[in-house]
């Protein structure tokens, strides 16, 4: 594979991470879907959704959440073990969100609910999808009465390591 080819596939999937943070805080979480494969997996602390079907379920739900503004930040992508069909990377995420009025013009926000990263898994089956997405973190920031919190814990794509 040269350069040229690594770029373009470098840029397809991080478009993917890109695409995936824009549906969810636009509130078009339900869009998503269509950025993984039939068979992809999506584990996160509430646990691991597989296949469109049950993807289309668990986005649907998120999107009906009209009161939850979210903003995903996402840094440093990086790609590993690429082949021409296959790929594995990831960002560092800091996750911002309020759950509040739907109507209200600006979310209330005294820090990330979450900082970490996430762990993909991209294929080519005619256009480059994930195939599984793993939100992992050392750090999960939680607020409790005003006072930080904070608790080490990884989650893999098969469940919750501490």
């Amino acid at each position: 594979m040269d350069l040229q080819q690594r770029a373009a596939i470098e840029a397809a999937c991080q478009h993917l991470t890109s695409a995936y943070c824009h549906y969810i805080d636009r509130g078009e979480a339900r869009r998503v879907v269509a950025l993984f494969t039939e068979d992809a997996e999506w584990a996160a602390p509430e646990g691991v959704v597989k296949g469109h079907a049950a993807l289309l379920d668990h986005f649907g739900t998120r999107e009906d959440q009209r009161g939850r503004k979210s903003k995903h930040i996402c840094t440093n992508f990086w790609l590993e073990d690429v082949s021409e069909t296959e790929a594995s990377g990831g960002v560092y995420l800091t996750l911002y969100r309020d759950d509040g009025d739907p109507e209200r013009e600006r979310a209330r926000v005294n820090g990330p609910v979450l900082v970490g990263e996430y762990r993909d898994h991209y294929s080519l089956t005619g256009q480059w999808l994930a195939n599984r997405q793993a939100i992992g973190s050392r750090l999960i920031l939680c607020s409790i009465n005003g006072e930080q919190l904070s608790l080490t814990a990884y989650i893999e794509p098969n469940g919750l390591t501490l």
